[in-house]
């Protein structure tokens, strides 16, 4: 009989990346049959629900830092596993009622820095938009909050670990290496890839609009490439804290906005750009390479660790110059650009398709469930 699993999703303004890695995986599990429900605040249930096939949607009120435990409660009806999909207050008052119902969990951490943060909030400081967040008792029980969350969390049977930096994190906040397991987030990988025109034209960016997405290289690599190439264009797909700087700044570049489904985009595009300086396994580098898209994106942990230089064009971070050379050095080198997207293709196919790793959960949850 299958295991009934429960992904924890916690609140966030908009459908990102870990939201969209547990429709996707919780949306596969139903369709081969197991029994899955996706349990988040009931606010956003409402963004989620028609999005999830068979799966359920459970909303927990959430309230002052606090959960319904009765709802928390009636949404664990039946389940055995918890599949965390990042570490947050909410989440952990989730698995702190499951604990007490003897159900155990996995926990994904879903980027570089978090597992660092929720440990030693004081000594690692997060990074929010918002100045506000840094007044005095704004801090102090932001900490709290987080030092309790850890407290929970850490406990957890198996910790997926999305790079080698993250993993390496885990161990430096004393998770022993028997529980962590490290792998890719999960990918749709279309039928047919994208076309490999004649000219690097047209690049995108599909991503938040962050500091450390460094979107602002970007720009400025385009700049470049069009002193040489003047009909050389720039799209950014995606929305955040830096958006109305980078739109203010007049520059050459398509502004998007959100789009929920990016395929159309990705398929209408000739390279895609990746200027990041810190991640965990970017879903939107996944997805265009899934898409048969050639790609450049920088030489850090979480993309170094699922590719190599014969899959896509590696620059380091923070060199707008590197990413505009590698851009013009690809322009008119369609055979090249074929041969990268090819095989970033297949490598993404035989690792990181949610059909694969939708076997490598359900063989974790079968571990988590024994106890």
């Amino acid at each position: 009989m299958p295991i009934q699993v429960a992904h924890v999703v916690p609140l966030a303004s908009r459908v990102g990346g870990y939201e969209r890695q547990a429709l996707l995986l919780a949306m596969h599990q139903a369709r081969a049959g197991a029994g899955v429900s996706i349990i988040t605040h009931s606010d956003h249930a409402l963004q989620l629900r028609g999005r999830t096939g068979d799966a359920a949607v459970h909303g927990v009120p959430w309230r002052l830092g606090r959960a319904s435990r009765s709802a928390v409660d009636r949404a664990l009806g039946g389940v055995q596993v918890l599949h965390v999909h990042a570490i947050d207050p909410f989440s952990a008052a989730v698995v702190q009622r499951a604990r007490a119902r003897g159900i155990t969990a996995l926990v994904k951490i879903a980027t570089q820095g978090d597992a660092l943060h929720f440990a030693d909030p004081e000594a690692n400081p997060p990074e929010v938009a918002s100045p506000r967040v840094f007044e005095p008792w704004r801090r102090r029980r932001q900490q709290r909050m987080m030092k309790s969350a850890w407290a929970v969390i850490r406990r957890a049977q198996i910790f997926i670990a999305l790079s080698s930096a993250i993993e390496d994190e885990l161990r430096q906040v004393g998770i022993e290496p028997q529980r962590i397991v490290r792998l890719p987030n999960a990918v749709f990988v279309p039928e047919a890839p994208a076309e490999i025109r004649p000219a690097a034209v047209r690049a995108i960016y599909v991503g938040r609009l962050e500091a450390r997405k460094r979107i602002g290289d970007l720009i400025e690599a385009l700049n470049i490439v069009r002193a040489v190439h003047g009909g050389a264009e720039l799209h950014i797909v995606g929305d955040g804290s830096t958006r109305a700087a980078l739109e203010a700044a007049r520059s050459p570049a398509v502004f998007h906005g959100c789009v929920d489904d990016t395929g159309a985009l990705l398929r209408s595009s000739d390279l895609f750009l990746f200027p990041s300086q810190r991640e965990g396994c970017p879903n939107a580098l996944l997805e265009a390479a899934a898409a048969g898209v050639p790609c450049i994106a920088t030489r850090i942990p979480g993309v170094i660790d699922w590719f190599d230089e014969s899959m896509m064009t590696l620059v380091p971070p923070g060199r707008p110059d590197e990413i505009a050379r590698a851009w013009l050095g690809l322009w008119s080198d369609r055979t090249r650009r074929a041969a990268m997207a090819d095989a970033a293709r297949e490598h993404v196919r035989a690792v990181a398709s949610v059909d694969v790793l939708g076997e490598t959960y359900a063989r974790l949850y079968e571990t988590v469930a024994a106890g």
